[in-house]
């Protein structure tokens, strides 16, 4: 079990995942920033020995351009990137905490086809080349749409007090988030949406490639957040690029990291597809998971009870007791969330997170994405209708759009959030990628 609130797991630790990660791509900067610096030093005495340029001046190019990219796609530059105060800082968590979920499913069918060419070398003889291409016939994208979704992420607390124990001025915040369901029937639902889609689109070519992806519209994974009153001008983006076009990019995140801790913060979100989990019979059972903030002030209203999702245009079809019946074979993928003493929350199943969700529904085991399909197999005239059958009332396939707002969730007026049936007003600066849509979470 992990407990994130206490400073042992907040503060400096990352996750094993993130900590391999992370030395991978610092090795690999490393290395091309020495090469690229080896390559100027060969370039240099190549130049005043006058002998061939052309070859050491690829290389160079290949290694500086390779070096430039691997910075950039660094955790350094996504949190000089999202830079903000502390007031900031809760303020968008507490925008996360009311913005609901998506679940989205993706699709592309493809086949092989060989090509032959010729071409005329330096001799004047014809030569012919033969290449296989892909040829992409077919892309589909569909976001589940589901009844409501709860934030149990628990406390939220910028851990200021060990940052200026450390004379730190900046904390870096890793959000991660864990998008789950709250009931064996929505599990068993989803499977069913999955199966859909795997029939509306499996047959439309020899190979497909399949991806699901949950995630919060509007989250950054890396957040800098300037605490006290000290800000080190070198601390910005800007000088970062210098750094990197200069090549020195490896030194200047060792001068970022010393003004910086580590904290880790999992934003938790559960989905119902035929329960409204803000109604009454849920209060006590999410009443201690609800998100907190330590720091509220008179310009951000923040409601706690509030951060949740319901739709107001559908209303679900209740199972029945062979649904219910069926479903119980999916309650070992349904967490059961807890609170420890530090108003962390923890789940009871370790290795939840490891799930590959990118695996066919159990219809489709048989027939992965490496599954090639014989000819009388492909029928490129699937009509499945992707309607769930859980719920009723305006289901509108535009949803799927990944700007679709569902009537009547509208963006409020500058500065404020419009929810559903209860689901808050959080005031505060707007963020247009949080709208209630999501693209997905309000799918109706």
């Amino acid at each position: 079990m992990e407990d994130q609130s206490s400073p042992a797991s907040m503060m400096l630790k990352q996750d094993k995942k993130t900590r391999s990660g992370n030395a991978c791509l610092s090795f690999a900067c490393w290395f091309f920033q020495l090469a690229t610096w080896g390559l100027i030093g060969f370039l240099i005495v190549t130049l005043f020995g006058k002998g061939e340029l052309q070859v050491p001046g690829i290389l160079f190019g290949i290694s500086y351009v390779t070096y430039i990219i691997l910075e950039f796609c660094s955790p350094t530059c996504s949190y000089l990137m999202n830079k903000q105060v502390d007031q900031g800082m809760y303020e968008k968590m507490g925008r996360l905490f009311a913005t609901p979920p998506v679940i989205n499913f993706y699709a592309e069918c493809y086949h092989y086809e060989t090509h032959t060419y010729t071409t005329t070398n330096n001799e004047g003889k014809t030569e012919t080349h033969t290449e296989t291409r892909k040829v992409v016939t077919h892309t589909d994208s569909y976001n589940m749409p589901y009844y409501s979704s709860k934030d149990v992420s628990g406390l939220f607390l910028l851990r200021m007090d060990i940052a200026q124990a450390k004379q730190k001025a900046f904390i870096k915040l890793h959000l991660q988030k864990e998008i789950n369901f709250a009931d064996a029937i929505s599990y068993s639902d989803y499977l069913t949406q999955k199966d859909l889609f795997w029939r509306r689109n499996r047959f439309y070519d020899v190979y497909m490639d399949f991806s699901e992806t949950r995630y919060i519209p509007g989250m950054d994974k890396h957040n800098l957040v300037k605490i006290g009153n000290e800000d080190p001008c070198s601390v910005k983006i800007g000088w970062y690029i210098l750094a990197v076009l200069f090549t020195f990019g490896q030194f200047y995140k060792w001068w970022v990291d010393s003004y910086c801790v580590f904290q880790n913060f999992k934003i938790r979100k559960l989905v119902s597809t035929r329960y409204n989990l803000l109604a009454p019979q849920f209060v006590n059972q999410y009443q201690q998971l609800n998100p907190t903030l330590n720091l509220v002030v008179e310009t951000f209203e923040y409601k706690p009870q509030d951060t949740g999702y319901c739709s107001v245009d559908v209303q679900p079809v209740l199972p029945t007791q062979e649904e219910l019946e069926r479903a119980k074979q999916y309650e070992n993928q349904v967490p059961n969330y807890g609170l420890t003493s530090n108003g962390g929350v923890i789940q009871d199943i370790p290795e939840f997170n490891e799930q590959n969700y990118n695996t066919p529904p159990p219809a489709f085991s048989s027939m992965g994405n490496n599954t090639v399909l014989e000819d009388s197999q492909i029928n490129k005239n699937q009509n499945v209708n992707m309607t769930p059958n859980y719920l009723t009332g305006n289901y509108n396939s535009a949803s799927n759009s990944p700007n679709y707002m569902p009537p009547n969730q509208s963006m409020g007026g500058e500065g404020s959030f419009n929810h559903p049936q209860g689901a808050g007003n959080t005031n505060g600066q707007q963020n247009n990628n949080n709208t209630m849509g999501g693209g997905g979470g309000g799918g109706f």
